[in-house]
Parts: C-alpha cells; sequence; structure tokens
C-alpha cells in the first residue's frame, strides 16, 4: 500500500475512483430502498453487466465488492417477475406523446418540419429507466403489479455487502487520495433515492438542487437535477413568464453541461442517462434555439451517440426515431422503427409512422419516375404488411394515370381507423350488454342452485328460468312463503338501482361518453325507463313487506324477468348512444384522439367488472349504497322509484354506518372467534343469511353486527332504532342507544332493572359505549 501512495495520481483517475465507488454504493442503497424486482434488473444491467473494464480501476476491494453484489443479485434473479403492466403502460404514455407531438401524419413529409412536432417529448415523459421510478411513486395501487418483496435474508445479505463497501471505500480513498466529499455516505444516498421517488417534479428540482454540492463525483444526479428542470419549463400548468420560463432552460443547460463534464469518468459500455440526456439536449437547442456544444458538431451526432449508447434499449430508440424526425432525417428513423417492428416493440405505433414514411419516399420515387426505388419501396411495405397483420397501415399512393400518382392516404387512412375504432366500441359494448342481462336475471333468485350447477346457461334462457322457478308457485299461482322470503333478501328494487348505477359509472371510464354534451340526455333516457316501471316494482315491494293483502303471483315474477329487464331500462339508451358515439368518432381530427379512444375502450372491455354488493347463494346481491367498504358514486337514486322514507333511511343508515367504520379499528382488543361487520361486507350480508334470528325484523335498517362466532354467543345488531341483543340466535331485547349506560367495572348495561349486561374481554367496551352514546347523539 506505501508503494500505492507514491504513484502520482491525476484528477480524472482519482475522480473516476470515486465514481466507481459511488456507483456501486448507490446501487445497493438502491436495491434495498426500492425493495423492488425491477430496480434490482436495473441495477444489475447497467453496472454488473455493462462494465467498462478500460475506465474501471483495477481495485481488487472494487472486485470484490462487485462479485458480492452480482451473487445477491443472482440469488433474487431465481424467481423473475413479469413487468409485462408496466411496459405496457410506459409504452402508452410514449404513444400518446407521439400522437401529441405529431397531430397529423403530413408533418413527416420531408422538407423542413421541425417545427411542427410541438412536444418535448423526452422531458415530459422520461426513458423507462427514470419512468418507472416516478410511476412508483404516483401508482402505488400498481404495486401489487410490479413489486417483489425482498425477504429478510436479503437484507442480510445487503448489509453484509455494505460493510465490505465501508473496507472498499477506507483502501480506496488511501490509495487514490480523493476528497472525502467525494465520497456518498448512506445517508446523503438514502436521500436522494427518497427525493427521485418524489411524484411532484417541482419539489424534486428544490430537494435535488439543496443536496448539489454532496453528488460532485456521481454524474447521474445532474442528469436527473437538469431533467426537472426542464420539466417545469415545459409545464403550462404553474404560468410561468417568459423570463421565468427562460431561466429554467438555463439552469436544465448548465446542469446538463456538468453531467456530460463529470461523465467523460464513465465506467459503463452504455448509458441510458446518458443518452436521455442527449435527446433531452437536444429538445433544449430545438427549444431556444442555441448553439450546440463543443463537443458535438451537428445536432444529428446528439442522436447518434444517444443510439450507441442506449444498449439497444427499445424505449430510448423510439424516442430516437421520433428526435431524427424532428430534424429531418426520415432515413435515419426508418431504420430504428423497422427494428422496433421486427421486435414487436410498440408495434401499433411504429409500424403507422414507418408506413407513413414508405408512402412519402414512394410519392417522391413516383414523382421522379425512379422504378427501381418504386419497387424497393413496395416489397418493403409489404413486408411490414405481412408482419403486422391486424394493423391498419398508412396507404401507399394510388396511380391515377400515366406516371401520375393521388395522394388521398391521410383521409382514406383516418377514415380506417375510425371505422374501426366504431367496430371496437360496439363489440365491446355488446359484449357488456349480454353481461349485464345475465345479471339483471340473477335479480330472481333460483333456490338450490346447487342442483342447477352444471347448467351455467341457467340464467341466460328465459323460458328455462321459469320452468324452474314455476315449481315455488302453489295451485293458485300464488308465491309460496319461503320462497318469498329468499326474493325479499335479495331486494330486486335495489338491486336494479346498483347495476343500473353499474352501467353509468363503467361507462364514465369512456371519455367519448364522460365527455360528451349528450351524456344528461342519454342518462335521462334510463331514467325514464325507471320512472316508467316504479309502480309495478312499488307494488311487488309491498307485497314483499307484508303490506298488501295478496300474495306475489307468477305474472309479478314474469315483471320482474321481462319488463325489468336490462334491455328493459336500457335499450333506448344504448341505441342512442350508439349513434352518439359513431358521430363523434367520426368527428375525430388527430391520431391522438383516435389512439385514446381506442385503449380506453380496449381498458373498458378487458377489466374485471365493478363488484357491487356481496353474496348470497353464490350470486351477487347488491346493498344499497356501498361497493364493498366504500360509498359509490349515484346516477339514479331511489328517489326515482318513489320511495321517499326509504330515501331518508338509507341516507341516515350511510351516515351511521361511516360513524360506526371510524371505531371499527378500536373496538376488537382479540379478534378470535369475535368480528364487527359493515353492511356491505361479506360478513355482514352472512350473518343474516346463517341467522335465523326469531323476532328480528330490522334487517333493512342494520348498518353493523358485533357477533361471535361461538356456540353461546351474545351478539349485538346495530339498526336506526337502536341495538338488538342477540343471545344464540333468539332476540332477547331491543334497546334504544339513549337507554344503554356503562357500568364501573366497564360493562355495558341495555335498559331499565332488569338490564341486560354485556361484557366481553375480547372487546374494547369503553370503546364500544363511546360508539353507542355518538350514535345515541345524532339519531
Amino acid at each position: 500500500m506505501e508503494d500505492d501512495k507514491k504513484i502520482e495520481l491525476t484528477d480524472e483517475q482519482k475522480l473516476r475512483a470515486a465514481y466507481a465507488l459511488n456507483m456501486c454504493t448507490v446501487s445497493v442503497s438502491q436495491i434495498v430502498d426500492y425493495d423492488d424486482e425491477y430496480i434490482l434488473e436495473q441495477e444489475y444491467d447497467a453496472i454488473l453487466n455493462n462494465l467498462n473494464l478500460e475506465n474501471i480501476p483495477k481495485e481488487e476491494p472494487l472486485l470484490n465488492i462487485l462479485v458480492e453484489l452480482l451473487n445477491t443479485i443472482t440469488f433474487f434473479r431465481i424467481q423473475k417477475l413479469k413487468k409485462q403492466r408496466i411496459e405496457e403502460k410506459y409504452q402508452q404514455r410514449v404513444k400518446n406523446a407521439i400522437w401529441s407531438a405529431v397531430p397529423n401524419f403530413n408533418m413527416f413529409v420531408t422538407g423542413g418540419h421541425s417545427a411542427g412536432i410541438i412536444l418535448s417529448i423526452v422531458s415530459q415523459i422520461g426513458i423507462g429507466y427514470m419512468n418507472y421510478r416516478r410511476e412508483k411513486a404516483g401508482a402505488k395501487e400498481e404495486k401489487n403489479d410490479s413489486d417483489l418483496q425482498l425477504k429478510i435474508t436479503a437484507i442480510e445479505q445487503f448489509n453484509a455487502i455494505r460493510r465490505e463497501l465501508f473496507t472498499t471505500a477506507w483502501r480506496l480513498a488511501d490509495k487514490y487520495g480523493f476528497a472525502d466529499k467525494w465520497r456518498l455516505t448512506e445517508r446523503q444516498i438514502e436521500q436522494y433515492n427518497s427525493i427521485l421517488m418524489d411524484s411532484d417534479e417541482i419539489r424534486k428540482y428544490e430537494r435535488l438542487d439543496s443536496i448539489k454540492d454532496n453528488f460532485e463525483a456521481y454524474p447521474p444526479f445532474w442528469y436527473f437535477l437538469g431533467h426537472s428542470a426542464h420539466y417545469i419549463a415545459g409545464r403550462t400548468d404553474i404560468c410561468l413568464t417568459e423570463d421565468e420560463r427562460n431561466y429554467y432552460l438555463k439552469l436544465s443547460k448548465d446542469h446538463f453541461d456538468k453531467y456530460q463534464s463529470l461523465n467523460k469518468h464513465n465506467v459503463l459500455r452504455t448509458d441510458e442517462l446518458a443518452a436521455a440526456c442527449d435527446l433531452e439536449y437536444l429538445d433544449l437547442l430545438l427549444e431556444t434555439g442555441e448553439a450546440l456544444p463543443e463537443y458535438f458538431a451537428s445536432r444529428a451526432d446528439l442522436i447518434d451517440d444517444a443510439v450507441k449508447k442506449s444498449g439497444n434499449r427499445n424505449d430510448i430508440l423510439e424516442l430516437c426515431a421520433v428526435s431524427y424526425l424532428r430534424i429531418d432525417m426520415p432515413e435515419a428513423a426508418e431504420g430504428i422503427l423497422r427494428n422496433l417492428v421486427n421486435e414487436s416493440y410498440n408495434i401499433k405505433v411504429n409500424s403507422k409512422l414507418l408506413s407513413r414514411l414508405y408512402a412519402d419516399r414512394y410519392m417522391k420515387a413516383a414523382e421522379s419516375t425512379d422504378e427501381a426505388l418504386l419497387k424497393e419501396i413496395g416489397a418493403k411495405y409489404k413486408l411490414l404488411a405481412a408482419r403486422t397483420d391486424g394493423v391498419i397501415l398508412y396507404p401507399l399512393p394510388i396511380k391515377s394515370g400515366e406516371n401520375h400518382y393521388n395522394d388521398n392516404s391521410n383521409k382514406e387512412f383516418m377514415s380506417e381507423e375510425k371505422e374501426a375504432l366504431i367496430d371496437e366500441y360496439r363489440s365491446a359494448i355488446k359484449h357488456y350488454i349480454e353481461h349485464n342481462v345475465v345479471e339483471f336475471r340473477k335479480i330472481v333468485p333460483i333456490p338450490n342452485t346447487s342442483i342447477y350447477a352444471g347448467d351455467k346457461h341457467i340464467f341466460y334462457d328465459f323460458d328455462k328460468m321459469m320452468s324452474v322457478i314455476i315449481d315455488y308457485f302453489n295451485d293458485n299461482g300464488e308465491m309460496i312463503d319461503a320462497y318469498i322470503g329468499l326474493l325479499k333478501r335479495t331486494e330486486p328494487r335495489e338491486k336494479i338501482m346498483a347495476l343500473l348505477n353499474g352501467t353509468a359509472e363503467k361507462l364514465d371510464t369512456l371519455s367519448l361518453f364522460r365527455e360528451s354534451r349528450s351524456r344528461d340526455y342519454l342518462l335521462g333516457l334510463i331514467r325514464k325507463q325507471i320512472i316508467a316501471k316504479r309502480e309495478g316494482l312499488l307494488k311487488i315491494q309491498e307485497i314483499l313487506d307484508g303490506n298488501a293483502k295478496n300474495k306475489l303471483k307468477l305474472e309479478n315474477c314474469k315483471y320482474l324477468l321481462y319488463e325489468c329487464s336490462y334491455k328493459g331500462f336500457t335499450q333506448d339508451f344504448y341505441d342512442a348512444l350508439d349513434g352518439v358515439l359513431v358521430k363523434d368518432i367520426r368527428a375525430m381530427s388527430t391520431m391522438g384522439e383516435v389512439d385514446k379512444a381506442e385503449q380506453e375502450i380496449r381498458d373498458f372491455d378487458t377489466l374485471p367488472e365493478i363488484e357491487y354488493g356481496v353474496k348470497i347463494d353464490d350470486r351477487n346481491i347488491a346493498t344499497t349504497g356501498y361497493i364493498g367498504n366504500k360509498e359509490r358514486p349515484v346516477y339514479f337514486d331511489m328517489a326515482l322509484l318513489g320511495d321517499a322514507a326509504k330515501i331518508e333511511n338509507d341516507s341516515s343508515r350511510k351516515k351511521c354506518r361511516s360513524i360506526a367504520e371510524d371505531h371499527e379499528n378500536e373496538l376488537i382488543i382479540e379478534p378470535e372467534g369475535i368480528s364487527f361487520c359493515l353492511a356491505g361486507s361479506d360478513e355482514f350480508t352472512s350473518y343474516f343469511v346463517k341467522s335465523t334470528l326469531k323476532g328480528f325484523s330490522e334487517e333493512r335498517d342494520a348498518f353493523a353486527v358485533l357477533c361471535e362466532d361461538r356456540v353461546h354467543s351474545t351478539d349485538l345488531i346495530f339498526t336506526l332504532q337502536g341495538i338488538v341483543y342477540v343471545v344464540n340466535g333468539i332476540v332477547t331485547g331491543k334497546y334504544s342507544y339513549s337507554d344503554i349506560t356503562q357500568r364501573k367495572d366497564g360493562s355495558i348495561a341495555f335498559g331499565s332493572w332488569p338490564c341486560q349486561i354485556y361484557e366481553n374481554t375480547g372487546v374494547n367496551t369503553e370503546k364500544l359505549y363511546s360508539l353507542m352514546s355518538e350514535l345515541a347523539r345524532i339519531l
């Protein structure tokens, strides 16, 4: 080591050693801090599979730490997590950006149209490397689709590596004598990782700027700092003045220059961030009109360098292709697009762009009567069409006379795209209607469904359903009591309203419906049918509630199945909706609009149905006002069925349930055998399905149950009228909330002497009494 110290080392060698050390330290920290398989894979590819052995210091401690890191990562690569959904989401964002930047295919005609591409895609979207971190911060609901929780053994291994890193840092600092401030500490890296996860780019810039003095020997920091400044300059929602915008553009350029100067010491063979910096630097030059930096001879050199440094990453290459188009180099873009199509990457967008470039070259070849070039392009176009079966390509110009070609391709292309989109919407909505036709028929229950378990199509066939249901009517055509109870428990009116609300809510995921001027008119067509059928539904409900002399007859059941079918409520709505959709799709003028609408209808057709309510007899039965434990949007409320008292009760029930939910996590001390169930949950409904509950008729007003799962049980049912006290499945008392007191020993007394005493070591009776007192105040 003494001999090593005598060697004269340049500042560049010192900086390179510090950078290599920091790179390893940040890699370990990010793998641990992000706790994510995708980050682990990125670090593996970016460092351990990508080292430039000419530039990296040949030091044994550094080699040891890299080998240890490789061994640990390899251990966690045994099970590779699928990243398809993350990649699809990113590709969709790039597609949206491309169509926003290039709203008209005519902009690709060569001859100087760089000003037409209006969006700085790299600064606003970013490459996959940093986009993933942004998406991870802003979309926690997708975490289960992309994360692999690192196990305890992983943390232990990484902590061991951290200890090795300290030894490595000690030895490198001793030999190379670089400034201690160049070495990043664990605390600094942890803060840096946290900042990169910040989804607020403005705050991210401020936080990065405040720690920049610590990152003199870590080039990637300066790219992220410049990227955030560039992103802020491009924002339109923060009302920057032109001077303020130029200020952030200058900051961005200064940070990119700093990155380029430090990155001369790069120890990586390919570098995604360096490629991104090249492309974003080009964005800056095109925005500001400034001269190129001295280390690039032309704008094309920036893109060429990005391609070289991309490591064949498809997401970066796609941005390179668009950048070539920005500077009027379609031939260079064509080569990249061909490769991307061959690799099946973002194939729909890239094949369309490539077909448009072929059409431009074909037109020019036709004008110059270059027969050889016409044949070459024609052959390439046919190969593209064969590789992209089902994708609508931009058509080649049509020969209309001798040596003359007529180019009406843009109009023809857009027309084909829009007609195909109309077909997609009709197909998806037809499938959705068929699904809901069956769901509506399930409103009329079939007892003993296990008997018919093998017949999955029983709900598809009206006559088959009637042949089964007729067994539950007597010779006078009147429904037997057991079936009346089952039908009452399904709450047919509430179920109908829940399914209709579900229709409106799902269709609202489509911007063509949500943003249509006809939306209120269309929803009004459903409201009209609800009002037309409310009298018949109210009569059925009165019979079910025991408020009518006559019993439910077979024609009432047919009314529910036929008149109150899904199509009965929505046929006029869907007929009108089809006309609105066709008109609005045909009025689209840009590929951005078409692509957005196409993505929405594919999501509409593939996402699982919204689950309304809970399960009875293995079929979905709606409760009022909830999806699971969440309140759902109401497009059509029960008032349309003319039942004001029921609406008032529903409102009070929701409010009381919300109060009970606020206390939910405080009540149970020992959850074994004890449950607190809220309306809208499977447990709540199961309680009433399984229990006979002799002497109980307030199920409609109940919003919570505190119950025991044991032979000798004491349960408390919370209703709008008060607490229903249940012992061993038998109602032994009903008490208003104002008649409940708490005794000195903590137990709760219901009513006056002789009162019933509730005490349970698994329940926090103090919190329970607090809940009851709060309900007493509002009721």
